[in-house]
């Protein structure tokens, strides 16, 4: 989708507050894309789970899934199955997503 693919979904995501799962996998989305997503999804007030699988977004994402882990309340499951995160990021990335009260699934399988 790049990234004015993700520039436009990010944006419709203030008309779609009740959405409660979304499937990004296989996108090639990038840290700027993950980053443009991320932003519009704080808007997702119900948003339960997502799958970020195969979106090539490497260490420097795991500031961007921190934050955005700090701020949502109602994620379960997030799926970053084969994204080359690295150990030390997945850590930082763990940091932010622990807090979450109702996560229940992390996938981080095929990171290296």
């Amino acid at each position: 989708i790049g990234i004015e693919g993700a520039s436009r979904l990010a944006q419709s995501f203030l008309n779609l507050r009740n959405l409660r799962k979304v499937d990004f996998g296989g996108n090639s989305l990038g840290v700027e894309g993950t980053k443009t997503l991320c932003c519009g999804m704080k808007t997702l007030e119900n948003l339960e789970e997502i799958n970020f699988a195969s979106n090539r977004i490497g260490p420097e994402s795991a500031q961007i899934w921190r934050e955005f882990g700090q701020l949502n309340q109602t994620l379960k499951t997030i799926n970053l199955l084969g994204n080359d995160i690295g150990d030390s990021s997945i850590a930082i990335l763990v940091q932010g997503l622990v807090p979450s009260a109702k996560l229940e699934e992390i996938d981080f399988s095929g990171n290296s």
